[in-house]
């Protein structure tokens, strides 16, 4: 065989060859399908080489001498194009890195990222997480101020990464998703912000993903804030209210917010207040001034001198922080002005002399290589890998004795013939982690295997939707990971339950969506694990008993049951003592309705739709010993049969209990509020869709417009109107979208033309003033909903009056001169109420 050798390709010669072209084009997404990779293929073939790099100049074969471009060139397929490239790509690329800090940068390029689709990320996320990657690395940003030092999750949150509107939405599932595998939102930055502070004071909607993640471990943290050139240690809620954060204030207050906490200068929110409608519900969750909170304003005094003194030692401390963030973050420049390319530099010095190759796609001749005497004997997995996408090689011929780590091995598949993999030596193998995902044909026997020293089955057969094979021979004795191993296998069903998972710790999604299996599993001893959340979600056949399982260290039993379609088996026995959360525990079980008085919930603080709309449930709970839940919102809405007497519960703790139950049919220990009637629920529903015809309807009906919104879930969902007035709705549904309105240019507003467009919404709110309903004593009315909108649009102007049609002369003005010749805000501002 000849030796290989490594080419050298000059810009000339590329503008010479198509093929060539399309290889080097960083704007493509290469893949197997394009028109020129069997063309590639038969280049590498003729030309006998392994590496590829492209230089202009060619100053040098050293890497080192040569200049950056260059050396960025040859390591930009490295760390510029997995930006853009398939999750196949990063497979590829992985192989070359074996330093955990490149794996953090590839994170943060997925991150950031707006060309992968938002599966293919998550997937990608979970192959970086489980090479080692760290989801909670720091990051440093040098040309950005108020940006240094912050972990990854906090990029999804900033304004800077999504500019662009339509990349919210992914943005906030792809941080749902990173908190969910394991990103910490604790974590603070430089600033010492955590997630949530950092999510409050930039957009409620990333606070409200924050919060419903439960994994904020004090939502009363302060923060050493830094403001208007002064430090104020504050918590989520002091910058809610200082943001004038209207909805953000009301979600943290349900989650438990300290409406009493008191920051620096001695304030508590009520006191930072400067909006009416947030110092109504301030007031309404027991909030009060200092002064209000000691009985007197010389202990207020002394109280803030001592706050002063103690916050200035944690400031000083924050400060000599900043070392230690510097030891431990990754130095990446993502700001315009600062030549991006430093890294990659950083990054070429050290591996590409030593990457072999650089852009390689295993012919033919490499995979001979591997060959040891008849069969392929591959060293590590991705060798491996690119064997068996080979289907012209028998999967006999393949001796993979030197493997441990099996994980994605056979994800996304083609392959038909499985013929040989029976007889694997799997005996030295730690790893199957999503071995055969979603690998579609695959339905092999594998009963022979030995698995003896495998760790993590996590995901083994996700998405392996024709696997239905005997398993039951397995030695799984130390396996400490099962969680969403047998997800979406639609088609597995063989008894498993001789299985030895004593050491097993995590069962999360294991039969989750899964459409036929059901097999005893009761003997199972799961006294090991800690997470069994999800892990019949969806098992629409599942109806298996398992009350003989020991579930005393579970923490974790999140949606189990979830939308199950035949589940009904006794579970009275199980000791759920160490249990947190069981939100969503029962949500939808169809047929579920056995007797679960003895648990003991004590230690409970999630317990977020556990029995929403359980069309069967109806057991008795009154025993149950709630003093740690903190949520019980939705816990048995639409439960249609569920009527039992629960007046025996203090609720007087739980913070978050809006939508427990149908109050017809289930007696609660909490005040029943007023009851609006159904001329009232249609009069809302009207409002929110602007449909004039059943507005006038619901009028002649007897509709009460001086009553508040209170009961919500007559009122389709609108738990944001919650205490407002209805003239405060239709004000809402005819401005609100002014708030983010671009007039393009300065002046040009046409009030006309807006008006048209938002006609009927102008004709409700002009009919329901000229009624003139009595506002009083209600705690949103249009008045204070108008109050929020006009600031809502103030500060829109303040973090980005370019972005609001003042590019042209932001720079000759001040900000209160941008805010006083606004054509919107003057148009709000001639609305009286």
């Amino acid at each position: 065989m000849q030796n290989t050798q490594n080419e050298f390709i000059i810009y000339k010669e590329i503008q010479k060859n198509t093929m060539l072209k399309w290889l080097f084009d960083s704007k493509i997404k290469h893949t197997t399908e394009d028109e020129f990779f069997k063309e590639w293929q038969e280049y590498v073939k003729n030309e006998n080489m392994e590496r590829v790099y492209l230089l202009e100049p060619l100053e040098a074969k050293s890497v080192k001498n040569l200049h950056w471009r260059d050396r960025l060139t040859m390591a930009q397929f490295i760390f510029l194009h997995p930006v853009y490239f398939s999750y196949e790509y990063y497979e590829f690329i992985l192989q070359f890195i074996h330093d955990k800090k490149y794996l953090n940068i590839l994170l943060y390029l997925l991150c950031i990222s707006k060309k992968n689709q938002l599966e293919e990320v998550k997937k990608l996320f979970l192959l970086l997480a489980d090479k080692g990657a760290n989801l909670n690395t720091l990051f440093y940003y040098k040309m950005s101020y108020d940006h240094k030092f912050e972990p990854l999750v906090f990029n999804l949150v900033s304004d800077y990464e999504y500019r662009d509107k339509k990349q919210k939405p992914k943005q906030l599932e792809v941080l749902r998703f990173l908190l969910e595998i394991g990103a910490d939102p604790n974590i603070k930055n430089i600033e010492g912000m955590n997630l949530l502070h950092y999510a409050v004071d930039t957009d409620s909607s990333f606070a409200q993903v924050v919060i419903e993640s439960g994994k904020i471990k004090d939502i009363n943290e302060r923060v050493d804030k830094y403001r208007t050139d002064m430090y104020r240690d504050e918590t989520a809620l002091h910058i809610a209210v200082f943001d004038k954060q209207l909805s953000t204030v009301k979600a943290l207050i349900n989650a438990g917010a300290d409406v009493n906490a008191i920051n620096k200068w001695g304030k508590t929110p009520l006191e930072m207040s400067e909006s009416q409608s947030i110092s109504k519900i301030i007031q309404k969750a027991g909030g009060k001034t200092l002064v209000e909170l000691l009985e007197s304003e010389e202990k207020a005094k002394n109280c803030k001198n001592s706050i002063w003194e103690e916050s200035e030692k944690i400031g000083k401390n924050k400060r000599k922080n900043e070392i230690i963030f510097q030891q431990n973050a990754i130095y990446y420049d993502t700001i315009h002005n600062e030549p991006l390319w430093k890294i990659f530099i950083e990054v070429s010095d050290e591996y590409l002399e030593k990457l072999s190759p650089i852009y390689y796609i295993y012919t033919k001749k490499d995979l001979e290589k591997l060959k040891s005497g008849d069969k392929y004997k591959p060293n590590k997995r991705d060798e491996l890998k690119a064997l068996v996408k080979d289907e012209s090689i028998n999967l006999k011929d393949i001796d993979i004795s030197l493997i441990t780590d099996m994980s994605f091995v056979f994800s996304d598949s083609e392959r038909k013939d499985f013929s040989g993999i029976e007889d694997w030596d799997m005996s030295k193998v730690t790893n199957t982690n999503y071995m055969f995902y979603n690998a579609k044909n695959f339905n092999h026997p594998l009963n022979k295997w030995d698995m003896s020293n495998v760790s993590s089955m996590k995901g083994m057969f996700y998405e392996a939707q024709s696997f239905n094979q005997p398993l039951d021979k397995w030695d799984t004795s130390n396996v400490t990971n099962m969680s969403k191993m047998f997800h979406k296998a639609l088609s597995f069903n063989k008894p498993i339950e001789n299985w030895d998972v004593s050491n097993v710790r995590d069962m999360g999604g294991m039969f989750g969506e899964t459409d036929v299996f059901n097999q005893p599993l009761n003997k199972w001893d799961t006294s090991n694990v800690t997470n069994m959340s999800k892990m019949f979600h969806k098992a629409l056949s599942f109806n298996e008993p398992i009350e003989n399982w020991d579930v005393s260290n579970v923490r974790d039993m999140g949606g189990m049951f979830g939308e199950t379609d035949v589940f009904n088996q006794p579970l009275n026995k199980w000791d759920t003592s160490n249990v947190t959360n069981m939100s969503e525990m029962f949500y939808k079980a169809k047929k579920f309705n056995q007797p679960l008085e003895n648990w003991n919930v004590s230690n409970v603080r999630n317990m977020y739709g556990m029995f929403y709309e359980t069309l069967s449930f109806n057991q008795p709970l009154a025993k149950w010993d709630i003093k740690s839940v903190e949520n019980m919102k939705f816990m048995f809405s639409y439960a249609k049969s569920f009527n039992q007497n629960l007046d025996t519960w203090d609720l007087s703790k739980v913070k978050n209990k809006e939508f427990i139950a149908d109050r017809k049919k289930v007696k609660l220990n909490i005040p029943i509020p007023t009851k609006q009637s159904s001329a009232n629920e249609k009069l809302l529903k009207a409002i929110l869709r602007s449909n004039v015809d059943n507005f006038h309807k619901a009028i002649k009906a007897g509709a009460n417009i001086n009553e508040p919104i209170e009961v919500i879930e007559d009122y389709d969902d609108c738990e944001e109107y919650e205490g407002c007035s209805f003239l405060a709705v239709a004000l809402d549904k005819a401005l609100y979208h002014l708030t983010y309105f671009n007039h393009g240019k300065r002046g040009k507003f046409n009030k006309e033309k807006y008006e048209k467009k938002y006609a009927k919404a102008f004709e409700i709110l002009n009919t329901l003033k000229s009624i003139n309903p009595d506002e009083s004593g209600i705690e949103c009315s249009a008045a204070d909903r108008l109050d929020s909108i006009i600031e809502t649009r103030e500060m829109e102007l303040y973090d980005d009056p370019a972005a609001y049609g003042y590019a042209d002369f932001e720079d000759k003005m001040s900000k209160d001169e941008w805010l006083a010749c606004d054509p919107v805000k003057e148009y709000l501002e001639s609305f009286e109420f």
